[in-house]
């Protein structure tokens, strides 16, 4: 028989191992739980497992952040195999692993005999990314952002109106002077009083 566990692909304990013992597991952020994950974005009771014959099935409590098998969300329940990619939320991954006893024997379901089982492989880990090139010793200048531009653009209206008011203003108070402003400046022979 196969002794089956988790591995943490990716979240707060990265490489833990889950052994999965037992008819019914409780997965969560509680520590009641029978696998406690601390991490923020997996419900206190998030999932189940359920054991079924020959493997477990994945049973999702109505998580707010869900459960996924292979980047499917699920609904229900979903028998789980070797190498299959459990996701609690966005931040949890873990894999279905299994380990297998190479001196096991099986009974045929047909005839009742004693079969030998072959030992399943584990799964492959994840492929490295390859190396993607040489990093540049400088980082890239960012191109001017389209709000410096325009702060710019309405300065120079800013700028244009308040030239405009003073040139009104200048020219009201020069139309509406008294005679006496236009008496006292030296050299104006023309003023517009009678």
């Amino acid at each position: 028989m196969a002794q089956f566990r988790f591995v943490m692909r990716s979240g707060p304990t990265v490489g833990r191992t889950f052994p999965l013992e037992g008819e019914e597991i409780s997965i969560g952020r509680d520590t009641s739980n029978k696998i406690s994950i601390n991490d923020a974005e997996i419900s206190r009771k998030h999932a189940r497992l359920l054991w079924k014959g020959e493997g477990y099935l994945l049973e999702d409590f109505g998580s707010t952040n869900g459960s996924f098998v292979n980047g499917q969300r699920l609904s229900g329940s979903i028998p789980l195999k070797v190498g299959d990619l459990v996701a609690l939320g966005e931040n949890v991954v873990l894999m279905v692993e299994a380990e297998y006893d190479p001196d096991a024997t099986r009974l045929s379901a047909r005839t009742g005999k004693a079969v030998k089982v072959a030992p399943v492989p584990a799964a492959a880990p994840a492929p490295v990314p390859a190396y993607a090139g040489q990093v540049p010793a400088e980082p890239v200048p960012a191109p001017v952002p389209v709000a410096a531009k325009k702060s710019r653009k309405v300065i120079w209206i800013v700028v244009a109106v308040v030239i405009l008011l003073c040139i009104c203003g200048v020219s009201l108070f020069l139309y509406f002077a008294p005679c006496e402003f236009w008496s006292s400046i030296p050299g104006v022979q023309w003023a517009p009083c009678p």
